[in-house]
């Protein structure tokens, strides 16, 4: 996770016209919805009650910030840590999360992190790790689309190899959770994506926020979270606001930081 000052900076970049606007990304793992719909922008957090698979990506319609004017640039007003993890599987994939809604919310980043790739075998190996067996088939097979379309927006086919420097990287900028109990937490996850086919190609950036029910299972790994899959049609349309504006903090979006300096 980043730094307080890591995001701070990044916001600043942005003011500074340093880091491009995108598209909005919509996933095909146990997300739920969608970022930028035509819904109100409100001052209260939204009260999921689950979460799902969203649709295909849509376009945003968040206000950016003015890259020729700095002073564009909005401090979030509400800052959370999101707790380390305690574990990792297979050195990649960060496991047992804290018992708290903060972990359940570091649980639902790793999620997001670790299966939005542009392997669909790591994308699938994720959904064995982070999600409830109940949901596991369906979302397996979406998470392996999702690679696909992640893949076709460098222009690399799904079977292709990729090209040495292709990558992409998933940073919650912004987090938000309603505690239903003490094992059940709905979080909603305001992200950022980075996709680059290589040193010679422009840097995709994209947005897109998602909503999804993290459940405590005290057997699991000596205590861990999994996510809980729900149709998409049970989910709320989630609004993505990017971090630095207005309306991030009038959607009770918190910025992310982590336990470093900053």
């Amino acid at each position: 996770m980043p730094t307080t000052g890591e995001l701070d900076k990044l916001a600043r970049r942005r003011a500074r016209g340093a880091l491009a606007g995108g598209v909005l990304l919509s996933m095909i793992v146990t997300a739920a919805a969608v970022g930028l719909l035509s819904q109100d922008p409100s001052a209260e957090p939204a009260t999921p009650s689950a979460a799902g698979t969203s649709p295909l990506p849509k376009p945003s319609n968040s206000p950016a910030i003015d890259p020729m004017d700095p002073s564009s640039y909005v401090r979030p007003t509400r800052w959370v840590h999101l707790p380390e993890p305690s574990a990792l599987l297979a050195d990649r994939y960060p496991v047992r999360f804290p018992h708290s809604p903060a972990g359940a919310a570091a649980a639902a980043a790793a999620l997001y992190q670790s299966a939005w790739t542009l392997d669909a075998a790591t994308a699938a190996r994720a959904v064995q790790v982070y999600i409830a067996p109940d949901g596991r088939a369906a979302t397996r097979s979406e998470a392996r689309q999702g690679a696909a379309w992640f893949r076709a927006q460098l222009g690399v086919d799904a079977e292709a190899a990729l090209p040495p420097e292709a990558s992409i990287l998933v940073q919650p900028t912004g987090v938000r959770w309603k505690s239903l109990d003490t094992d059940n937490v709905v979080v909603n996850l305001n992200l950022e994506v980075t996709l680059l086919a290589s040193r010679q190609e422009p840097v995709t950036s994209a947005s897109a926020a998602v909503t999804v029910h993290m459940r405590w299972h005290p057997a699991l790994r000596s205590g861990d979270w999994l996510a809980v899959r729900r149709p998409a049609d049970q989910m709320p349309a989630l609004r993505y606001a990017e971090l630095g504006t207005a309306e991030f903090n009038q959607l009770g979006w918190a910025a992310v930081k982590s336990a470093g300096p900053g």
